[in-house]
């Protein structure tokens, strides 16, 4: 197969560019960026509490039960995925109303992430799906906290 010099640049400029591509989605802020967007992207960075392989044992029963910590952290993320929707589509009002009813649970979030943010061998990533995903969550979640703040 002969490639003329214009055919091997845009073969080379379209391999760079996938992999220019692939490798934002280990760039915590562009990540974050993407979570800006809202649309449920920040809900790729949490468990889902709700699948039995994330569930703990209970203390008394010793029966399986959702973690309710994990739970926290995925409904905060759930509002603040809400908030910057609302943000999205100018909906000041209404971003600001959901804002300011979940900004504990959003702060309590951030605390919970933070500390997450750990290798699993020494105690963390038992909520976070990825090291780059919490780090994008985090910051994500102080820069809507800040928003909020200042709505």
């Amino acid at each position: 197969m002969k490639l003329n010099k214009e055919t091997l640049k845009r073969i080379i400029k379209e391999e760079l560019d996938n992999v220019l591509h692939e490798a934002d989605d280990f760039n915590p802020q562009y990540r974050m960026k993407q979570m800006m967007k809202g649309q449920g992207r920040v809900m790729m960075a949490v468990k889902d509490p709700n699948d039995t392989y994330n569930y703990v044992s209970d203390d008394l029963s010793g029966d399986r039960m959702r973690d309710e910590t994990l739970f926290s952290i995925y409904s905060a993320l759930q509002h603040a995925d809400t908030i910057i929707n609302r943000l999205n589509t100018k909906d000041m009002e209404e971003a600001k109303r959901i804002g300011m009813n979940s900004l504990s649970d959003l702060k309590n979030a951030e605390s919970l992430i933070r500390s997450d943010l750990r290798p699993a061998e020494n105690g963390g990533m038992k909520y976070m799906s990825s090291m780059v995903e919490g780090v994008a969550a985090h910051m994500f979640i102080v820069r809507l906290i800040a928003i909020i703040e200042s709505l």
